[in-house]
């Protein structure tokens, strides 16, 4: 399964032009410590992220966080980081 940057940065840069920079710059380490399964599990967190309309911080920082933290801890963290992330926005207001 090959994962193709290109298919993911259409949706990001809705939410800021700039997050096309840090996608391109944390891929690279995001592919180095994840499976092709995790690195699309990664990507389809960003896009759900960005389709929260929360601003462009907030994909940003996962985008640049989330490769070191699946390397500390297994990619199974991102599924996990990510229905966090949903159930506390479906909280706030």
């Amino acid at each position: 399964m090959a994962i193709k940057l290109e298919d993911y940065e259409f949706y990001l840069e809705d939410t800021a032009p700039e997050i096309r920079d840090v996608l391109e710059g944390t891929f690279s380490e995001a592919a180095h410590v994840m499976s092709p399964a995790g690195l699309q599990n990664y990507l389809e967190g960003a896009r759900g992220l960005s389709n929260l309309r929360r601003g462009k911080d907030l994909v940003i920082s996962y985008l640049q966080v989330m490769p070191l933290v699946t390397k500390e801890c297994g990619e199974d963290i991102i599924t996990d980081c990510i229905a966090a992330a949903m159930k506390l926005s479906s909280m706030t207001s």
